[in-house]
């Protein structure tokens, strides 16, 4: 289940400017659910998105045959909306 992390052009600027420690963490427990599908993910009501959380952060994706598409990251207050 090895999967490739590919982010849209819009939430790598948001990925990139969260704290180095919370980027590294959510990097670390997307790996991981790409290689074992473990880890906090829900499926999100009425579409086809899922959502990793770690702490106070969260990571919108898609899973896809090439890998996870990331759809949106940031603190949970925003990543929402």
């Amino acid at each position: 289940m090895n999967k490739t992390l590919i982010f849209a052009s819009a939430p790598d600027r948001f990925f990139f400017n969260l704290p180095l420690a919370a980027r590294e963490s959510l990097i670390r427990k997307l790996y991981v659910y790409g290689l074992t599908g473990q880890g906090d993910v829900k499926r999100l009501v009425g579409t086809d998105a899922l959502r990793l959380r770690d702490g106070a952060y969260r990571v919108i994706f898609r899973e896809t045959p090439e890998g996870l598409l990331i759809i949106d990251a940031g603190h949970r207050r925003d990543v929402y909306r």
